[in-house]
């Protein structure tokens, strides 16, 4: 019964024993947790290793700094270790996110031009190869044309580049491709050749036949013109002027707008007042006057033939004459009646028109074989020239008597 007794007490206190430990576990709060149930912060220490254990987001990484990920760059065929992979000037990223150009083609229009020249050289679109829309590519008005790519017109004449060079053979780089003072896209609308500055070939620039009314009046560029000057003791009549103007009206001479013939204008200027009018010496002109005596050899125009008619024509005493001469830019006409005088303007005239044909101030050739004014066996009143004097003439008139285009040019602009 004792036993009994110490046994059940020994029981009874391992019971209250165990009691407690359970009762100690139950109310311990666990790692990292307060007794509230909330969670710990880590140390400084736990997050120091969580950061240096982490691993970035592939995605992310952007080796070359182009402005696009690596794994983009894959998908673009690009060079993730190179910022510019077509060696254009511009990044991957710039060429992608802001210009629109081929990150992988240096020349994106393929205009001969990098994307990186065109936007940072030449102002051009390097995704249009014709920026200006001129129908010249931007790299062949650089490289080629020397034109602005960023122009259409770039000598400001009316004319597009493209058409300039391709359909008109103008310069695109010059308003006035033939300086003869007018610009190309106004020859275009007379008709006249912009790359010949005397599109009618009679001496005469085409823009002062256009512009210098006053001095060329009548003129036409289409058209060939002779202007002469006279300066007179007495005018040739009326009757005489009709039929010498009629005479180079029906010149065997084709003109640029398709007509034939010559306009022959005629300038009575200067009265001369002078006795002795006119005098030659040694293959010199020694006497040549206007009113007052003051010596003249050549016109007040340049642009002019020039004629005295006068009292008295001197020469030398060999020298044969029909009462005129002609010595290097200047004709001398010895008054006398009309028709006469007429026969001796024409047969100077053409002395001054440089014609050469075999029988000129001869008397070797019959008439009927050489009919022309310039055989001394031609009839007094005759005015007319042989066909083979309008080609001395037609060459003739190609040159600017007594002065040179460019003056008559300059002359012209000065006008203006």
């Amino acid at each position: 019964m004792q036993k009994t007794r110490i046994a059940l007490l020994l029981l009874t206190v391992a019971l209250a024993g165990c009691s407690g430990i359970l009762q100690e576990d139950s109310t311990a709060p666990a790692d990292g947790i307060e007794e509230s149930g909330t969670e710990v912060p880590p140390t400084q220490t736990e997050q120091t290793a969580t950061q240096a254990t982490a691993t970035p987001d592939p995605a992310d990484i952007d080796s070359d700094n182009d402005g696009l990920s690596n794994a983009r760059e894959q998908k673009l065929s690009t060079d993730p270790n190179n910022s510019d992979t077509d060696e254009d000037g511009l990044s991957d990223g710039a060429e992608l996110n802001t210009h629109g150009t081929d990150p992988t083609i240096a020349d994106t229009d393929g205009d001969g031009l990098s994307d990186g020249a065109e936007l940072n050289t030449h102002g051009t679109d390097p995704t249009i190869a014709d920026t200006d829309g001129d129908g010249l590519s931007d790299g062949a008005e650089l490289n080629t044309h020397g034109t602005d790519p960023t122009l259409v017109d770039t000598d400001g004449d009316g004319l597009a580049d493209d058409a300039e060079l391709n359909k008109h053979g103008t310069n695109p780089r010059a308003n006035d491709t033939d300086s003869d003072g007018l610009n190309d896209d106004r020859e275009l609308d007379l008709r006249t050749d912009a790359s010949d500055s005397d599109t009618d070939d009679d001496g005469l620039p085409d823009g002062a036949e256009v512009d210098m009314t006053d001095r060329f009046p009548g003129a036409d560029p289409l058209q060939k013109d002779i202007f002469v000057e006279v300066d007179y003791k007495s005018r040739l009549s009326r009757s005489v002027i009709r039929d010498m103007t009629d005479e180079f009206e029906q010149a065997p001479i084709e003109n640029p707008d398709g007509s034939s013939g010559i306009d022959l204008h005629i300038d009575h200027d200067d009265n001369l007042r002078c006795e002795d009018a006119s005098g030659y010496i040694r293959d010199q002109i020694r006497y040549g006057c206007k009113s007052g005596g003051k010596t003249v050899t050549s016109p007040d125009n340049a642009g002019y033939y020039y004629i005295q008619i006068v009292s008295t024509v001197k020469r030398p005493g060999n020298a044969m004459s029909n009462g005129g001469l002609a010595v290097d830019s200047v004709a001398f006409v010895e008054l006398a009646s009309d028709e006469a005088t007429g026969h001796i303007f024409m047969h100077e005239l053409g002395h001054l028109l440089d014609i050469y044909d075999p029988g000129v101030d001869s008397r070797e050739r019959g008439y009927s074989e050489y009919p022309s004014v310039m055989n001394y066996l031609s009839p007094d009143d005759s005015l007319g020239y042989a066909r083979s004097d309008w080609k001395d003439i037609n060459r003739s008139v190609q040159r600017v008597p007594g002065t040179t285009e460019r003056e008559i040019i300059d002359q012209s602009n000065e006008q203006e």
